[in-house]
């Protein structure tokens, strides 16, 4: 039988609110629990489930109404994330957006919002300041663009929301990666990202360390430099927030 702990709050470095990551162990003691290895194992298969290199050309609008195409603004990686209107999961998951931007703040990362056939651009645009999203770069697919490109779309977005990273050539690290509530999970994929690793490696590192005692110090340093507090006190403090 196995035991689901309660969320545990990683610290942050910054003002921005709080990420928080739902632990699950093994009774037996290992990190991840056999229902979070089955998730991201489902995150592997992804991975390997389109096989186009590049992301379609698909016309996007942006804020000025312009028709572009998904390219890098800045030279970065892209962590696009494709939602559309009145979609609970997609508003659930902009919560978490600010503390994954700050954590790559003053980094080569674009955060791209592409959302498909808002009910005007007038809402779209409301929705971006509704939902404190400014820090991104933003397009929407509208009728028109998504009855004629409806099969590219479907490719990377069967459904919402759905989230990919993009080297700064447009070609997929990841597709159909973690969400930003999946936490340093996402946060190490994106990390490995700046360093041209695709999202599937980066995934089975996760899985192959968070299940060790002894983690590989690769890991473990940078489970440090980027939250603050060691990986063993991270565990330590999870298990005594959950016996208490």
């Amino acid at each position: 039988m196995k035991k689901q702990f309660r969320l545990v709050s990683l610290p942050q470095k910054s003002t921005a609110s709080l990420i928080t990551l739902t632990i699950l162990f093994f009774l037996s003691g290992s990190f991840i629990s056999s229902c979070k290895a089955l998730q991201i194992n489902s995150y592997l298969k992804s991975f390997s489930k389109y096989k186009s290199k590049k992301f379609p050309a698909i016309p996007l609008l942006d804020t000025a109404g312009n028709i572009v195409y998904l390219k890098s603004s800045s030279k970065s990686i892209m962590y696009v994330d494709m939602w559309t209107k009145n979609c609970i999961p997609c508003v659930s998951e902009f919560k978490k957006m600010p503390g994954l931007t700050q954590r790559f703040k003053g980094q080569n990362v674009e955060f791209v919002y592409i959302c498909n056939q808002p009910a005007s651009k007038k809402e779209w645009l409301s929705d971006i300041k509704k939902y404190g999203l400014e820090h991104g770069t933003h397009y929407y697919i509208n009728d028109s663009l998504y009855q004629i490109y409806e099969k590219d779309i479907l490719k990377v977005a069967e459904a919402y929301p759905t989230y990919h990273l993009l080297n700064t050539e447009g070609e997929f690290l990841g597709f159909e990666i973690p969400a930003p509530s999946d936490g340093f999970l996402t946060e190490y994929i994106i990390s490995n990202g700046l360093k041209n690793k695709t999202a599937k490696e980066s995934a089975k590192y996760v899985i192959r360390e968070t299940s060790k005692e002894n983690p590989d110090p690769g890991f473990t340093d940078w489970f440090y430099q980027h939250y603050g507090i060691s990986f063993a006190d991270f565990k330590l403090k999870s298990l005594r927030n959950n016996n208490e």
